[in-house]
C-alpha cells in the first residue's frame, strides 16, 4: 500500500469540497443522457488514506512494492477468532493432552507450539493440590490427625504471541499422594515455558499423638507469576478434635476447576479431591488406634486458546 506518487500529485490533502447527499456509482447511459461517476480527487483521496491508515496504525510502513500490507495490519490490530483450544491435564501422574475437545492422549503432552496464524493467546495455569496430611497412630488417651490440603496456585493471562519463542515446554503438576501417619505430600508445580508458573499446593499440617484437645494448622501456599492475574491456592481447613471421641477432619482447598476432599468423621480415612488442582481432605483417629490415611489431592492442569488467523 503507498500513497500516490504521480508527478502531478499534490503535495498536500487539498481541502475536500463540502460534503452533498451521498449516493452510488454509475456507469451512465448515454442512450439516456445520463451521466457516468467521475472518480474525483476528494473520493480517491478519501478511500487512500483511509487504506493508507490502516496500515500505519499497525506500526507498519507503507511500501509500493508489498500488496498485503491491510491484510498484515488487520492481523495486527485484532486478535482474530479462536482458532485452537489446547487442554493439558496431569492425570495420576500422567500428562495428557486434548487439542479442541479430542480424546485426551499423551502424544504432544509436553510441548505446545503455536499455529503460525496466532496473534495473541490466552493461558489459565493451575498447579497440583496437595494431599491432607495422615494420622499416626496413636496409644492410650491419644488422638492424631492432620488438616486438608491447599489447592495449587493459579495464574491466567492475555498475551501477545511475541511473549513466547517458538515451542514451550509444558509441564502439568502432579496432585499429591494420600499420606498414612505423621506425613502430607505437596502438589507439583504447572508451567508454560518461563513464561507462567503456578506452584502446586502445600500438604497439610499433621499433629500428635497427644491429649485432647487438638487442632491443626493450615499451609499457606506460594503465589502463582507470570500472569495477569496470579494467585495462591484456598488453604485446606484445619483438623479439629475436642475430645477422644468427637472430632471432624478438614476439608482440601477448592480450585476454579475442582472440589476439595470433604470432611471425614473421626477413624475414617481422608477424602480425596475431585477435578483439577484441588486439595486432598485430612483425617483424625481416636485412642489407641492405628494409622489414617489422608485423602489425594488431584493434578493441575494449563488451557492454552489461540487467537488469530489460518
Amino acid at each position: 500500500m503507498f500513497q500516490t506518487d504521480q508527478a502531478t500529485a499534490a503535495t498536500s490533502l487539498p481541502t475536500p469540497s463540502a460534503a452533498g447527499t451521498p449516493g452510488y456509482f454509475t456507469n451512465g447511459n448515454p442512450a439516456s443522457g445520463v451521466a457516468a461517476t467521475i472518480l474525483d480527487a476528494d473520493f480517491m483521496n478519501m478511500v487512500m488514506m483511509e487504506l493508507v491508515n490502516v496500515v500505519t496504525g499497525a506500526g507498519l510502513t507503507p511500501s509500493k512494492t508489498a500488496n498485503n500490507q491491510i491484510l498484515a495490519a488487520i492481523r495486527a490490530l485484532t486478535p482474530g477468532r479462536l482458532i485452537r483450544e489446547t487442554l493439558y491435564i496431569n492425570n495420576g501422574g500422567t500428562q495428557q493432552v486434548s487439542v479442541n475437545g479430542g480424546a485426551f492422549t499423551t502424544t504432544g503432552a509436553t510441548t505446545w507450539t503455536p499455529l503460525s496464524g496466532t496473534s495473541y493467546f490466552y493461558a489459565e495455569v493451575l498447579g497440583g493440590g496437595g494431599s491432607g496430611a495422615g494420622a499416626a497412630a496413636t496409644g492410650a488417651s491419644q488422638v492424631s490427625g492432620g488438616s486438608g490440603g491447599a489447592a495449587g496456585s493459579f495464574a491466567e493471562g492475555y498475551f501477545p504471541i511475541s511473549a513466547v519463542s517458538g515451542a514451550q515446554a509444558i509441564t502439568c503438576g502432579a496432585g499429591g499422594a494420600a499420606a498414612t501417619g505423621f506425613a502430607a505430600n505437596n502438589g507439583g508445580s504447572s508451567s508454560i515455558g518461563s513464561l507462567v508458573s503456578a506452584p502446586g499446593g502445600p500438604g497439610g499440617v499433621a499433629f500428635g499423638p497427644a491429649a485432647a484437645p487438638q487442632t491443626a494448622a493450615m499451609n499457606n501456599g506460594t503465589i502463582a507469576t507470570g500472569g495477569q492475574i496470579n494467585m495462591i491456592g484456598q488453604v485446606g481447613q484445619p483438623t479439629l478434635i475436642s475430645s477422644a471421641s468427637v472430632a471432624v477432619s478438614g476439608a482440601g482447598g477448592s480450585s476454579r476447576y475442582g472440589v476439595g476432599g470433604g470432611p471425614v468423621y473421626i477413624g475414617n480415612i481422608g477424602a480425596a479431591a475431585i477435578g483439577y488442582g484441588a486439595g486432598g481432605g485430612g483425617c483424625c483417629q481416636i485412642a489407641s488406634s492405628a494409622a489414617r490415611a489422608s485423602g489425594a489431592g488431584t493434578g493441575g492442569l494449563i488451557r492454552i486458546r489461540e487467537y488469530g488467523s489460518i
